[in-house]
């Protein structure tokens, strides 16, 4: 394949510093490379415990952990770095592009472990320049909102960093139970006349 571009929640979340993850994505810059990693045409595949394929990814759950690859080109002009992965050349995406692709793809589901991704990221180097982002793709940006808000009305919708505290790293200890008042400041920011239902107890 001519090119992938690799993300592990083990490393985006600059270097490492706030939070562990066993889950891998892979962005593939063509949709007809997925054939290749299809169960129809690969034996690894038909060994994961769950097994998901669309038109646009495939997922593989092991005893490991979680791989998606799915088939996406850049959304930002935030560039990748190359990196050795496991002694193949790969390219790390920024955390920026990685945030837009969780918004762009799936913020509509508005996932406790994307929240946590966003607002590490929001607050990091990159507030101004993820602001920006996240401007440019205002529909994607309101289908996030009702999605946050309609979880924030469901039970037992936690913040990711509650669910799972045992994978919180030292300095992501202040975004335990914070994540989702954090998302509503940055969200608030973004179009003042967002609201939000009362905060639920953490």
């Amino acid at each position: 394949m001519k090119s992938f571009f690799i993300l592990s929640y083990a490393l985006i979340l600059l270097g490492s510093k706030f939070c562990k993850f066993l889950d891998i994505d892979i962005f593939i810059d063509d949709v007809q490379y997925l054939s290749a990693l299809s169960s129809r045409c690969n034996d690894e595949a038909t060994e994961a415990l769950d097994y998901v394929e669309t038109g646009r990814y495939i997922s593989l759950t092991f005893p490991e952990g979680k791989i998606d690859f799915i088939a996406s080109p850049p959304l930002t002009p935030f560039a990748h770095k190359e990196a050795i992965f496991l002694g193949q050349h790969i390219l790390w995406e920024h955390p920026i592009e990685i945030v837009a692709k969780k918004m762009f793809f799936r913020g509509e589901y508005a996932i406790p472990r994307d929240i946590f991704d966003l607002v590490v990221v929001y607050h990091s180097q990159y507030k101004e320049q993820l602001i920006q982002v996240l401007c440019d793709m205002p529909d994607k940006l309101e289908s996030f909102y009702q999605g946050f808000v309609r979880q924030l009305n469901q039970e037992g919708y936690i913040p990711y960093s509650i669910a799972n505290r045992e994978m919180i790293l030292q300095n992501g200890q202040a975004f335990i139970g914070n994540e989702f008042h954090l998302c509503q400041k940055l969200l608030s920011k973004l179009n003042p006349k967002y609201s939000f239902p009362s905060e639920k107890d953490s």
